[in-house]
C-alpha cells in the first residue's frame, strides 16, 4: 500500500498550486455527501462537505459514476425486504439530482452499466 500512496503523493506535489476533486459518499442512513477536497499541497488541504441529499433507499451499498454523461447510479442493499436503484444527474456545483428510481429485490451490494451501442444500455445489479 505505501508505493500506492507514495506515487500519488508525489503526483500531487508536482501539481501547480492546488488540487480540487469532487468526492462522492453514502452512508447507511440513505444519503449521498458531496465532497470537495482541496489541497495545498502534497500533504496538507481542506475536505468539507458541501451538500448531503436522501433518496438513496435505506442502506446504500455501491455508487456506480459514468463521468461522460456526468450520471450516478446508486444501489441499495436494503437488508429489510426489496432495496432500490437510483440513478443522479450531478451538476457542476450544488448536490446531485434524482432523475428515476426502481425497486429491486434487495441485498443487491454492486452495479454496473453493460449492454447496448455505448455500452451503457442496461443496469446490472449483483448480491
Amino acid at each position: 500500500m505505501a508505493p500506492i500512496t507514495s506515487l500519488l503523493l508525489t503526483g500531487l506535489s508536482l501539481a501547480s498550486n492546488a488540487v480540487a476533486v469532487r468526492l462522492l459518499g453514502t452512508h447507511f442512513s440513505g444519503q449521498i455527501y458531496t465532497y470537495d477536497l482541496k489541497l495545498s499541497n502534497a500533504s496538507s488541504g481542506t475536505l468539507s462537505i458541501t451538500s448531503n441529499t436522501t433518496g438513496c433507499g435505506v442502506t446504500p451499498t455501491w455508487l456506480h459514476l459514468d463521468e461522460s454523461t456526468r450520471t450516478l447510479w446508486c444501489i441499495d442493499e436494503s437488508w429489510q425486504g426489496s432495496g432500490v436503484l437510483t440513478q443522479w444527474s450531478l451538476p457542476k456545483t450544488g448536490a446531485p439530482k434524482l432523475t428515476a428510481s426502481a425497486a429491486t429485490p434487495g441485498n443487491s451490494v454492486h452495479g454496473s452499466t453493460y449492454g447496448g451501442k455505448d455500452g451503457k444500455g442496461f443496469f446490472v445489479t449483483a448480491e
